[in-house]
């Protein structure tokens, strides 16, 4: 019997798809239920689910089902042989990377401290403000006073940006309305 690199490889590929597939998807499934049932917000699961890591996650693993179920049958023209299986490897390969990534940030989702962290990126805006008063909600019913400190003044501070521009008119002794 004869070596066939195209057929072992793309076995081998599929293998490891499936695993990964079999395992890890159910895994960030369970998380995203996770989130919500640790921190009681849809806010915070539906930001999970629009992390771009996320979305990268799903395209490639839907690009890399539909490689591995047409593959078989491009396999029996012998000039793209190599390139199918090349394609594979890549998509495989950035795949797994995603799932490290993916992985990653499920654990910062875990984490309250590294979630606020994480949302606040820097700047805080319209787009974060609600789900880093959902994290001090979180902090307050678990009596975690240093994260709950820590959110609010996140909170404040937008509000204070806010209304900068109202405070920079006002003069000493005039009371600007809310």
């Amino acid at each position: 019997m004869i070596f066939d690199f195209t057929n072992y490889a793309f076995s081998g590929f599929l293998s490891i798809l499936a695993a990964l597939y079999g395992v890890g998807y159910p895994l960030i499934m369970q998380s995203i239920g996770r989130i919500y049932t640790q921190y009681d917000s849809t806010l915070l699961a539906n930001r999970f689910t629009k992390e771009t890591i996320y979305r990268v996650f799903q395209v490639l693993l839907i690009l890399n089902l539909l490689f591995a179920v047409s593959t078989p049958f491009l396999l029996h023209a012998e000039w793209w042989n190599i390139g199918f299986v090349t394609i594979q490897a890549i998509l495989l390969v950035l795949l797994m990377g995603s799932t490290f990534l993916l992985f990653q940030l499920m654990i910062k989702y875990e984490n309250a401290g590294e979630l606020l962290r994480h949302i606040e990126g820097g700047q805080i805006d319209k787009s974060n403000i609600m789900d880093i008063f959902d994290l001090a909600i979180y902090a307050d019913s678990k009596n975690n006073h240093q994260l709950y400190i820590d959110a609010m003044s996140s909170v404040f501070s937008y509000i204070t940006v806010q209304q900068g521009d109202d405070y920079k008119k006002q003069n000493d002794n005039e009371i600007l309305p809310p």
